[in-house]
């Protein structure tokens, strides 16, 4: 299996030049396996070229100095690593849960994971247009 990418690949849209670019300097983690929670092989690619992003950009994205990535134990941790949180009686077995976990999982472990399972299913029955396959689309 062969799969070529190019610099297309790991570009974003720059809204103050208006073109699509990569970033001096940008690294991206690729991953390959059966599944997200198969996997088999990573490899980053680091660009040594590239141009710098607009200042519209820049403003309008979020700061690259605060981290918006969770690790697995801070989010096992968050929802359900605890027994007081999940409402166990000291019996239940306890759940091990990493940011591959579906969100079926998550909200069977806690009720912060319930809370955001609601939250998703909420927003996305908003998004739902009203026609004749409303009732079939909502299920």
């Amino acid at each position: 299996l062969t799969w070529e990418l190019t610099e297309r690949d790991f570009a974003f849209y720059d809204i103050g030049s208006h073109e699509w670019i990569v970033e001096s300097g940008s690294s991206f983690e690729i991953h390959l396996g059966a599944s997200s929670r198969d996997i088999r092989l990573k490899e980053i690619v680091t660009f040594c070229h590239g141009q710098e992003s607009s200042r519209l950009a820049r403003d309008s994205y979020p700061p690259g100095k605060q981290s918006m990535t969770v690790d697995d134990a801070s989010f096992g941790k968050r929802f359900g690593e605890s027994d007081v949180i999940n409402g166990n009686t000291g019996n239940a077995k306890p759940t091990s849960l990493h940011r591959n976990s579906l969100l079926s999982e998550v909200s069977k472990a806690s009720l912060l994971g319930r809370f955001f399972h609601w939250l998703i299913f909420y927003i996305g029955c908003l998004e739902i247009r009203r026609g004749p396959s409303y009732r079939r689309e909502v299920r």
